[in-house]
């Protein structure tokens, strides 16, 4: 997970680095839309950048964005693209959409762990990727099956199991849990929740029938 976790990290500042090269401001602007809010996770962006000779105030500067729920990220979105930015770094699933729906021009670099950005029209394919999104996507099914199988592993008599779900986190895990369940015949139940005060309603209507949960968390 490390490996995959540089890699990642990697590509999402090689990108970054072309659509500031790219920029023809003698000072380019990055925005930056994502719900996290501590700077703590921007400081290894920074510090290779800096390696680069991108120093924040000097030669970059950033426009941040934060969302404080899920209705804030089109306006947002719209912001940056209105500031006219030279590459927006959207971080999050839902980040990523909303900066796709609001721009087809403004480079935008994703990190997307969640999504296939071709079954969604964010790149016309991965050999042709055409558009303005380049980043990081990893919807890495395998890791709902290996979830399940580490429940089964602990509980080996399982036989139902809920399961909360954020539909617009995409349905590949999701999907992936389903036939890990039919394959071990375990009940499923699926329950959406669309933002975390939606939870304990969900636990409470399924811990009646169910002892047991997955969680797919809400972004």
């Amino acid at each position: 997970m490390q490996r995959v976790g540089f890699f990642a990290f990697a590509v999402v500042l090689g990108a970054l680095q072309l659509g500031l090269v790219a920029a023809q401001e003698s000072t380019p602007r990055v925005g930056i839309l994502t719900i996290i809010d501590t700077q703590n996770w921007y400081e290894p962006i920074y510090r290779t950048l800096r390696e680069q000779g991108w120093v924040e105030g000097r030669t970059v500067s950033f426009e941040y964005r934060t969302p404080q729920d899920r209705a804030r990220y089109a306006p947002l979105a719209e912001e940056l693209v209105r500031a006219k930015v030279n590459v927006i770094l959207a971080i999050g699933p839902t980040a990523v959409r909303e900066t796709v729906a609001a721009t087809k021009t403004t480079p935008i670099v994703a990190h997307d762990l969640e999504n296939d950005p071709v079954s969604l029209g964010y790149l016309a394919s991965y050999a042709r990727p055409g558009g303005n999104v380049t980043g990081v996507f990893l919807d890495a099914p395998e890791l709902a099956g290996k979830w399940f199988q580490s429940l089964t592993a602990v509980i080996p008599r399982l036989s139902r199991l809920l399961v909360l779900w954020d539909p617009t986190s995409g349905p590949v895990q999701v999907d992936a849990i389903r036939a890990a369940a039919k394959s071990h015949g375990v009940q499923l139940e699926i329950r959406k929740v669309t933002q975390p005060a939606d939870i304990p309603h969900a636990l409470s209507t399924g811990r009646h029938r169910h002892k047991h949960c997955l969680f797919f968390h809400p972004r």
